[in-house]
């Protein structure tokens, strides 16, 4: 069984790269993490045939915050839009039927943000555009891009 998440990242990352696991792009997460044991062909053709009528966006730094169980990873928290909502309701609804073992929505409420990494991030009142989607591997230490599409 693997572990997967559904992010958009914010610089181009293409589907094949590897990265370790503290050195994460900066993304915006569109669905949190969950497992299955379905072949990744089958995850990848089924978020092509979600995304295939959805439209690229923006978004705009909110605040800062701080996330994490020692709030200690600071973020720039990003306004909700409509877009942004149906978008991850959609996609956790398209993947329910592949979800399996200790999946568990652990952040039940979506809180849209960029993780500040190395120094990098977004600044309150900066333009995010979401235009792609890539579904990654999470590995033990690693994350491994499967596939980039364009929105």
């Amino acid at each position: 069984m693997n572990k997967y998440i559904i992010v958009s990242f914010l610089e181009d990352v293409l589907a094949g790269t590897t990265f370790a696991e503290s050195k994460w792009p900066l993304h915006v997460t569109l669905m949190y993490s969950f497992f299955s044991s379905r072949d990744q062909k089958d995850l990848i053709d089924r978020l092509k045939q979600t995304l295939s009528e959805v439209q690229k966006f923006n978004l705009i730094g909110k605040s800062v915050e701080f996330f994490g169980q020692d709030l200690d990873r600071e973020v720039t928290e990003l306004q909700s839009k409509p877009e942004l909502s149906s978008l991850n309701t959609l996609l956790k609804e398209t993947f329910k039927e592949f979800m399996e073992g200790p999946t568990v929505d652990k952040y039940p409420i979506y809180r849209p943000h960029v993780t500040r990494n190395d120094g990098k991030g977004i600044e309150i009142g900066e333009i995010v555009n979401i235009k792609t989607v890539s579904l990654v591997l999470v590995a033990k230490d690693t994350r491994h891009v499967l596939v980039t599409l364009e929105l």
